[in-house]
């Protein structure tokens, strides 16, 4: 006989104080899908979609947009010292001043 009201309303919960409490399991391994149902599914694949950005970064990777020959060109005219210039230095202040306005 229970001790109290609590164990009375406890032993009504699926069996929650019977002594029974071992069920037998299933073997999982007899279920399987049909065949037919997995003849439908199309196979799983991996897919990447790049973004429009993303492939226009592609493009400039590829075409870096840098002129070896004006590169060239430049460093050979620093090492020489001919690449400052009066005229140079006039539009590199005249566009500075423009930005600044």
């Amino acid at each position: 006989m229970p001790a109290n009201n609590y164990e009375v309303a406890m032993s009504r919960i699926n069996g929650f104080f019977n002594s029974n409490a071992i069920h037998k399991v299933v073997n999982p391994g007899t279920i399987r899908p049909a065949a037919a149902e997995s003849a439908q599914r199309p196979p799983i694949a991996d897919r990447l979609e790049l973004s429009g950005v993303g492939q226009y970064l592609n493009v400039l990777k590829k075409q870096s947009g840098v002129r070896a020959d004006l590169v060239a060109s430049v460093r050979d005219q620093i090492e020489k010292g001919t690449y400052l210039t009066e005229d140079k230095l006039d539009v590199a202040v005249g566009r500075l001043l423009d930005d600044m306005a």
